[in-house]
C-alpha cells in the first residue's frame, strides 16, 4: 500500500494551518456526514510519546465546500479540512507526524493524513 504525507516546514512557535480535501467513498465529506475529528501529534524521534492532541468541532473545521483561497496551493479543486495549530504547539526544532482520526455519522471511521511537519529552529537576537 502506498500513502503519500502531506509535508510542510514552519518555524518553531509559529501558527500554521493543515489542510486537507476529506473523502468518503470518493465524495468529498461534509459536516453532516462526519461525527467527530480527533488528532494526535508524535515527534518522529520519540514515536513512542504523543506531543500534542486534542479533538476538533466538525463545524469549525470541515467545510461544505472546498475552499480555493491564497493559501491552497495543492491544486485548483481545493480543500474542505483545516485545522488552524496555535504556536505553542511545536516549540522545539523536529520533525512531527500528525493523524486525524475522522467519525463519520455511522460510527466507521479513517486515519486522515499522515501530516509531516519540519519545525525549523529560528534565529534570535537573544529575546
Amino acid at each position: 500500500m502506498t500513502c503519500d504525507t502531506v509535508t510542510g516546514c514552519v518555524a518553531e512557535d509559529s501558527t500554521f494551518a493543515v489542510m486537507l480535501r476529506l473523502q468518503v467513498d470518493g465524495v468529498n465529506a461534509t459536516q453532516s456526514v462526519l461525527s467527530a475529528i480527533t488528532w494526535k501529534a508524535w515527534d518522529e524521534q520519540n514515536t513512542g510519546t504523543v506531543h500534542a492532541s486534542g479533538a476538533l468541532t466538525v463545524s469549525s473545521v470541515v467545510f461544505d465546500t472546498l475552499q480555493t483561497d491564497g493559501r491552497w496551493t495543492a491544486d485548483s479543486t481545493g480543500y474542505n479540512f483545516r485545522h488552524d495549530i496555535t504556536q505553542a504547539t511545536f516549540t522545539d526544532p523536529g520533525r512531527y507526524v500528525i493523524e486525524y482520526t475522522v467519525t463519520m455519522t455511522g460510527g466507521n471511521s479513517f486515519i486522515a493524513g499522515p501530516v509531516a511537519v519540519n519545525v525549523q529552529g529560528r534565529l534570535t537576537d537573544g529575546e
